[in-house]
């Protein structure tokens, strides 16, 4: 499974201050942070609130291609960032045949979920979300 998730993957260079999600935008691929700083901000009426800086190893936008949803938060690069790329095709054909993947997928959206309704809407944090830490 996890040959399968590295044959389809791709890779995209994005400089700093750029955004590559934006909040309500339909969903079609997931991202990796191989390397930079990106930062997650949620639309509030009237402001954009900063809630968490992604650096080395975390991963963004994988709850909208499972939930098949609008994409929840902007995601904006800090520094320049190097990002492994995932479309929703390819990423939920291999969930479909890894109930392993599945579990720890589901494992980590519910640890995520948790720590992100703990932080104050104007707190800042950095913090990483690895894989690795729902199995």
């Amino acid at each position: 499974t996890l040959e399968a998730l590295a044959v389809a993957c791709g890779s995209l260079a994005v400089p700093a201050q750029t955004v590559i999600i934006r909040q309500g935008d339909e969903a079609h691929c997931m991202y990796f942070l191989e390397h930079g700083v990106a930062q997650v901000q949620v639309q509030q009426p009237g402001a954009e609130d900063e809630y968490v800086n992604l650096i080395d190893g975390a991963f963004f936008g994988d709850a909208a291609l499972i939930s098949e949803g609008r994409r929840s938060a902007t995601v904006r690069a800090v520094t320049a960032c190097d990002l492994i790329t995932i479309d929703r095709d390819d990423f939920l054909r291999i969930l479909e045949v890894s109930p392993e993947l599945q579990r720890a997928v589901a494992k980590m959206l519910r640890a995520r979920e948790g720590r992100m309704s703990s932080l104050a809407p104007a707190r800042r944090r950095s913090v990483v979300f690895p894989l690795g830490a729902a199995a």
